[in-house]
């Protein structure tokens, strides 16, 4: 918002500008194709991935990349693309409102040996997507603009690594406060 007089006569009036932010999934797609992932191995539609992926154990992972779309089903459509699309499987959900649900990152811990996390793209995003080369099974990433969780006290950083299971700090919390949904 800014305030602009004119002829310094009239009152103030407010002159409200549109900011566009690139597609967040374009966004998403910079970032992994910026931490070595092949476009090749890009899709952006979830079946595309999970075909892929089904394919074959053998190869580099194959990573949907879709827009947060906020619907009840989300997370059951997250949870049977995991089980179809075996361990090669990753997918990347790029939110662009606020507030963001984090209902289909948090039940796809409950499938079992997915590496999971939630954070905003200037933060963490890339180390997990780093992290997520080097995990040998399925992964679902929440990623969103720092901006759109910005003073949303529900919203948690987070990540889910099942490989720390054993020593017992497989999910770790940015911070004190976790969401619960």
């Amino acid at each position: 918002v800014s305030y602009k007089r004119q002829r310094n006569t009239a009152p103030l009036t407010r002159q409200y500008f549109l900011i566009t932010l690139p597609k967040m999934t374009d966004k998403a797609i910079s970032l992994l194709t910026s931490c070595g992932v092949k476009q090749s191995d890009i899709y952006e539609t979830l079946d595309s991935a999970v075909k892929a992926a089904s394919a074959s154990e053998e190869g580099p992972k194959c990573w949907a990349v879709v827009a947060a779309n906020g619907t009840a089903d989300a997370p059951n459509t997250i949870i049977k693309a995991l089980k179809d699309g075996g361990s090669r499987l990753s997918i990347v959900v790029a939110a662009s409102t606020g507030p963001v649900s984090q209902v289909q990152v948090l039940r796809a811990m409950e499938y079992g040996e997915v590496y999971v996390a939630s954070t905003d793209f200037e933060g963490k995003a890339a180390g997990c997507v780093k992290e997520c080369l080097f995990f040998t099974g399925p992964a679902v990433l929440l990623f969103t603009p720092a901006a759109v969780t910005k003073g949303d006290a529900a919203w948690t950083t987070f990540t889910y690594d099942p490989r720390r299971e054993a020593s017992g700090s497989a999910f770790a919390a940015e911070g004190d406060k976790v969401r619960k949904e």
